[in-house]
């Protein structure tokens, strides 16, 4: 099954499982949740916490804020137009040997996801990006419904900046 085609299934299947979730239908709902997730990992997340009531109020620059950015500070990366303060659609930007790292984090205003694009340039060259699908994640996106989700989210974005971004920038080939 090709990419576009695994990614529409996906997608369908998270859809009708967010209705099965609405209309208390948990356990076909999660199954649904579950063979999405298979498809693409977007909605890992999701399958893994599908149920679980969280009656916080969800927060998406704040927990980013929390859980992401001084992580990503601590690694040298800054906003691009300066300063110490993030905000969603800022480019983080870190400049290494004969390279620059850039970072966006973006929070879609309707999408309950987070997603992250991560590319390198090296002066004069053409800038080159980081594909999630090496990971299984379609989309380029985690969703979430919850804040407790939200947290986990940014866990697993930050899981694979550790263990497949940051290695994939250092590499120069």
């Amino acid at each position: 099954m090709g990419l576009p085609i695994r990614r529409t299934k996906a997608y369908e299947l998270y859809a009708r499982a967010e209705t099965l979730e609405s209309k208390g239908d948990l356990e076909q709902a999660r199954k649904m949740m579950i063979e999405a997730a298979d498809l693409d990992k977007s909605y890992s997340i999701r399958a893994t916490y599908l149920g679980q009531t969280d009656v916080r109020r969800i927060s998406p620059t704040s927990t980013i804020k929390r859980l992401l950015i001084p992580c990503l500070f601590e690694k040298g990366f800054f906003p691009r137009e300066g300063g110490k303060n993030w905000n969603p659609g800022k480019t983080l930007i870190r400049h290494g040997t004969n390279v620059e790292h850039f970072i966006i984090i973006g929070i879609p205003k309707f999408g309950r996801s987070i997603s992250v694009l991560a590319s390198k340039c090296e002066p004069g060259g053409e800038a080159k990006y980081f594909e999630w699908t090496v990971v299984g994640i379609l989309t380029g996106s985690l969703a979430y419904s919850s804040q407790t989700e939200l947290e986990a989210s940014c866990q697993k974005w930050l899981e694979l900046i550790n263990s497949h971004v940051f290695p994939w920038l250092l590499n120069l080939a």
